[in-house]
This record gives C-alpha cells, sequence and structure tokens, in this order.
C-alpha cells in the first residue's frame, strides 16, 4: 500500500510503460511499477504528461521543467525560454507540449519548440500564480486565471483560447471570473468550473 498525503488536486496517470503515477501539488512524484513490489519517487518533482514520444514531462520545485527520456534526464529553465515560474504541462491534441505558469508576476504560457521553448505573456488575465490550461479534442488550449488579478493593470481574470489565429480572451460574465477545471462534453460544449458551472456562452 502506498500512504499519500492528502490532496485536493492528486493526479493520477498511465504511463505507455505500464506505470502509474502519483503526485500531489506541490508534492513528489510517485513512479508504481504495478508490475513488481517496488516504487520509485523522485524528490522535488511532480509529475505532469507524456508525450507521443514516451517521454515523460515533471515540473520541478526550482521553477524549472524536467524531461524523462528512458534513462536520460534533462533540465529546462529560463535560458531555455521558459518562464519563470512554470507550474502546469499539458501535451495538446495536435502534439505541442506546452508549460502554463507567470512570468515576473503575470500569467505565461510556453511552447516546446523541439531544442527549447517559447514563452508569451497575457497581462490581460491575471497574475497567473497557479493558471488552469487544458487542451481540448478539436486541438484548442485553454487558459483560466486561477486567482488574483488587479484591475488598474488591465486585468480582467476570465479565459483564453488558444486557436491557430491566436489567442481570444473570454471574461466574465461569459467566463467564470477564476476557473479552476475546464473540459468538453460529447456535444462540443466546453465548461468551466469556478464557484459556479459555466457553459462557453456564460450559462449556469
Amino acid at each position: 500500500t502506498l500512504v499519500l498525503t492528502p490532496s485536493l488536486r492528486t493526479r493520477l496517470l498511465a504511463s505507455a510503460d505500464g506505470s502509474l503515477w502519483v503526485a500531489g501539488l506541490g508534492q513528489e512524484a510517485v513512479r508504481c511499477d504495478i508490475g513488481s513490489r517496488y516504487w520509485t519517487t523522485y524528490l522535488g518533482l511532480s509529475y505532469q504528461c507524456e508525450d507521443s514520444s514516451g517521454r515523460q514531462w515533471f515540473v520541478s520545485d526550482d521553477s524549472t521543467v524536467v524531461c524523462r527520456d528512458g534513462g536520460t534526464w534533462t533540465r529546462f529553465g529560463i535560458a531555455d525560454g521558459l518562464m519563470d515560474l512554470p507550474r502546469e504541462l499539458i501535451v495538446a491534441q495536435d502534439g505541442t507540449l506546452w508549460a502554463a505558469g507567470s512570468h515576473a508576476g503575470v500569467a505565461a504560457t510556453a511552447q516546446s519548440n523541439g531544442s527549447g521553448w517559447e514563452f508569451e505573456t497575457h497581462p490581460g488575465l491575471s497574475r497567473g500564480l497557479r493558471p488552469e490550461i487544458y487542451g481540448s479534442p478539436d486541438g484548442d488550449v485553454w487558459l483560466a486565471a486561477g486567482g488574483g488579478f488587479n484591475r488598474n493593470l488591465g486585468q480582467q481574470a476570465g479565459v483564453l483560447q488558444y486557436t491557430e489565429g491566436g489567442w481570444q480572451h473570454h471574461v466574465p460574465p461569459e467566463a467564470p471570473m477564476f476557473t479552476y477545471g475546464i473540459t468538453r462534453t460529447t456535444d462540443g460544449t466546453t465548461w468551466f468550473c469556478g464557484r459556479e458551472l459555466h457553459s462557453l456562452t456564460g450559462g449556469e
């Protein structure tokens, strides 16, 4: 039995090699080899996702991103094009690896270009300390304000939608001010969970 520290944001993910990964917000990543009696813990790393090449990706507690490719570990930071505080990673429908977090106290995203990263800030969204990022089945990427914004700086909270044409900002009341979960149902409706449940058009 693996004893876990309770967390409202514990992630349980399966990888291509048949292992399970367990990671809670602010906790170390635990790799569970269900074919044996052994567990592997990576201190200081929070497991995020696995890309189409089978590489596993982590966010480190030193504000860097770490990639495990078989027996090779690679660390990425500001010098590689990342924001100064990455928080979450996802693989979009088209295979692009995305990072979300903040840079200089402003919400930011970054895309992997294979050898490094390219980031951009979203000053109209929020401070972006812990943004929620979601890749929908149609290939769009959604970025939500997780809390904390300053109207005096032009920040409006809400949700950003990335399509081939760029970013579109959905502001309240069309979207919640702060969102802690995003998903899409089979009818194509995108849902946002904040203090209330909203659809893309802002209905409760």
